[in-house]
């Protein structure tokens, strides 16, 4: 996969070197992670969000499904049970079980 030029100028794929610009010897990644926190400080809602993803973790969403874990198990239980008595008459039909 090739580089690919962003916003100052520079290579995706260089942005853990050191931008040769900065005095304190800081690489691009660094500069981005201050600039977005600057951001952040000063309110703007997508640094915000960011930074809390990075510091906190994603917030997780509720995507509204309720299960009943006893009911799903007893329903399958109960399939199972159905299939097991269903085999056994057919077993039995076909000779395979006496009694």
């Amino acid at each position: 996969m090739g580089c690919f030029a962003t916003e100052p100028a520079i290579e995706f794929c260089q942005i853990e070197k050191i931008n040769p610009r900065d005095k304190k010897k800081r690489t691009w990644m660094e500069l981005g992670v201050l600039a977005t926190i600057k951001l952040a400080i000063k309110g703007h809602p997508a640094a915000l969000r960011e930074v809390w993803d990075r510091v906190d973790g994603k917030v997780r969403q509720d995507v509204g499904i309720e299960m009943d874990i006893h009911n799903e198990n007893h329903r399958a239980s109960q399939r199972s049970t159905r299939a097991t008595g269903t085999e056994r008459s057919r077993r039995s039909r076909d000779g395979e079980i006496s009694g």
